[in-house]
């Protein structure tokens, strides 16, 4: 009698077996008795079967979950119980062989932010040495205080180390005008779809130690732990701005209110270090800052003074689990005017 075995990655593992979220999972198969004919793979389970690519034009994810031929690839997004079946026929019997995978994830213990405030000030400036006045979320050169900063502290997978990341979407809507007349040309929106902030990783320091005395490390793609389970604390931040004046500039460029609402959404990425693994989401952190802003010029002169109108934004938000994956077809830079 003809006897259908699947095989991982080229090895034999029996019935059942553990794999990681975004592991590459390659099936193969041996039928001894017989050549089986016509192999038809199927995967049923967590959701999101597939591939996942990311650039900073786009993000791709395919989700075939039915294969035919002499092997099959999947990784998967999501934790829980996965069943491979392989079916074909041998002699023109029908031949069935099942593999049951059990799905884990690093274990996110935490996921949080601290908040600064919105404020009408100096910023950091590479041209001009005592600071760019902006309307912006944190970031004032005087305090060094971010506006949003998230901590992420995680516990790797018992099966494989990995790395980690932060992918950031953002909705953009900043609105111009001047003498109550609006300024589309001088204005951004991103018309309520979420698009990518900048580049496909945000940045993340890996934190060390406070009672070690050591400082966080400096800002990378990504941070890799070393060791399945080990304990990693990572970090990232944010303080979205956009420039003001003090002085009215030359007319193409005058505004004198402006409306600024964006919303965000940070997620902690997972790469497991096997081979042909791809990124998934652990973890995400939504929140948005809000302000409006008017300028009141002097009388007789060209300077004058901006004012706070209204300001809103979420206060030491905490992120959730998450498993959906980030999806965006076009990137900031083709929407920013400033």
């Amino acid at each position: 009698m003809p006897e259908l075995t699947i095989k991982l990655n080229g090895k034999a593992v029996g019935k059942s077996c553990d794999a990681t979220v975004g592991e590459r999972m390659n099936f193969s198969f041996v039928c001894t008795g017989g050549v089986l004919a016509d192999p038809r793979w199927h995967i049923t389970g967590p959701a999101m079967c597939g591939d996942y690519e990311m650039s900073n034009a786009r993000s791709t994810e395919a989700l075939a979950t039915i294969g035919a031929g002499a092997t099959a690839s999947w990784c998967l997004a999501n934790t829980g119980q996965a069943r491979v079946i392989l079916q074909g026929t041998v002699a023109g019997a029908t031949v069935v062989a099942n593999l049951n995978i059990s799905i884990t994830a690093p274990k996110v213990i935490e996921f949080a932010a601290v908040t600064d405030d919105v404020h009408i000030g100096l910023v950091d400036s590479e041209l001009l040495e005592q600071g760019a006045l902006y309307l912006t979320f944190g970031g004032l050169k005087s305090t060094r205080k971010a506006g949003i900063e998230w901590t992420a502290k995680l516990v790797g997978s018992s099966f494989t180390s990995g790395s980690y990341a932060f992918v950031q979407l953002m909705k953009i809507s900043r609105q111009k005008s001047y003498n109550n007349a609006a300024l589309p040309a001088m204005s951004s929106s991103s018309e309520d779809s979420w698009v990518l902030d900048e580049d496909v990783f945000y940045g993340t320091t890996e934190s060390t130690n406070s009672l070690m005395a050591q400082a966080d490390g400096e800002y990378e793609d990504f941070v890799t732990a070393q060791w399945p389970s080990e304990s990693t604390m990572i970090k990232g931040d944010d303080s979205p701005g956009t420039p003001l004046f003090s002085s009215l500039p030359e007319e193409h460029r005058r505004f004198d209110e402006i409306r600024v609402e964006e919303h965000f959404r940070t997620y902690l990425m997972y790469r497991p270090k096997a081979a042909g693994s791809i990124w998934v989401s652990i973890a995400k952190l939504e929140w948005h800052w809000k302000a409006h802003a008017k300028f009141s010029k002097e009388v007789s002169s060209s300077k004058g003074t901006w004012r706070l109108i209204s300001k809103e934004f979420d206060v030491n938000p905490v992120g959730e689990k998450c498993i959906e994956l980030p999806a965006w077809t076009r990137n900031r830079n083709q929407i920013m005017r400033n």
